[in-house]
């Protein structure tokens, strides 16, 4: 004779959708922290990023620069053999 839920104790079929609803649940809380340990994860990962983005845009300019630099002293150098080759 089954009991029912009337009478105060669960039916096997409650019982089992019961077990079933606590381990959705407990699935459930997993997800969301792996979702949130994701999300802190990309943050961290974003700041990163913009640290090398920042890193790689002064390299550019110092790289600009030293082109700059030796382009001026190739000029010199090619101004200096221009005089002595035609002195």
């Amino acid at each position: 004779m089954a009991q029912t839920a009337a009478s105060g104790t669960a039916t096997p079929q409650f019982e089992t959708l019961e077990e079933k609803v606590r381990r959705a649940a407990e699935l459930l809380a997993g997800v969301r922290k792996e979702r949130e340990e994701h999300e802190r994860e990309l943050h961290r990962l974003r700041a990163e990023l913009a640290g090398k983005q920042r890193q790689l845009a002064a390299v550019e300019r110092e790289r600009s620069e030293v082109r700059r630099r030796i382009e001026r002293l190739i000029k010199q150098i090619d101004s200096l053999t221009a005089v002595e080759g035609g002195g």
